[in-house]
């Protein structure tokens, strides 16, 4: 959340990452935590290589800069980890509050369209989320 992005990995179905374009509003949604925030899509896919975020006022590669959890940022292979950038409307402050109740939608793809228009209402409402 600080450094305003979300990332995938390539294998498997991160891929899909490659289809949210600018403008996009995305929900994070964490396996075992729920939804943890929603946003704006601020740039398009791009390598770990040549992502930047801003730190302390300079843009600086992502691997470069200081992460809350170093040991997750080693764990990921800067060849297969491709990052979008994104505008935090809303969101928790600790992943363990994200927001899940029984019968709401998820699809195991790093991001896709889903039919099930009552989850994301339900998420939206959960924020206090209108759009733009």
């Amino acid at each position: 959340m600080k450094y305003g992005f979300l990332s995938a990995s390539l294998g498997g179905s991160g891929k899909s990452i490659y289809n949210v374009q600018v403008g996009d509003t995305v929900y994070c949604y964490i396996a075992g935590c729920g939804f943890v925030g929603i946003g704006k899509c601020t740039s398009t896919a791009v390598p770990m290589k040549n992502f930047k975020v801003m730190a302390d006022g300079i843009p600086t590669p992502v691997s470069d800069a200081s992460w809350q959890s170093e040991e997750l940022k080693q764990k990921l292979d800067s060849n297969k980890e491709v990052f979008i950038g994104v505008a935090w409307k809303r969101s928790v402050t600790d992943v363990d509050d994200g927001y899940w109740e029984k019968g709401m939608t998820t699809v195991p793809l790093a991001a896709y369209m889903l039919n099930d228009k009552t989850t994301y209402q339900k998420v939206k409402e959960h924020f206090g989320y209108t759009e733009d």
